[in-house]
């Protein structure tokens, strides 16, 4: 490879590095309130815009994209989102 294809290259890779979107931090979701009886998004540690995003979603029976906004919740488990997303559908 001549050195100014190996310095494109590497101009490229930089570049579509910096495009990736960042993934965000998880952090604690669960409040003292949390109930793990009633799954609902009330106990949770989630902007309203997030819990109306999710509750839409659900709506719509887009569940993989609702538990996908749920998954920054770093103390809830797959299968605990998943229960929630699943009782917002079902009240549809």
């Amino acid at each position: 490879m001549k050195p100014s294809s190996l310095f494109a290259f590497v101009l490229l890779t930089v570049a579509l590095a910096a495009q990736e979107p960042a993934v965000p931090e998880k952090q604690p979701c669960k409040t003292p309130a949390y109930n793990n009886e009633r799954p609902t998004l009330s106990g949770l540690d989630l902007t309203p815009q997030e819990k109306k995003d999710i509750a839409a979603l659900a709506k719509r029976g887009r569940k993989i994209d609702a538990i996908r906004i749920m998954r920054r919740c770093g103390d809830m488990s797959l299968k605990e989102q998943k229960v929630i997303v699943d009782a917002l559908f079902s009240n549809y």
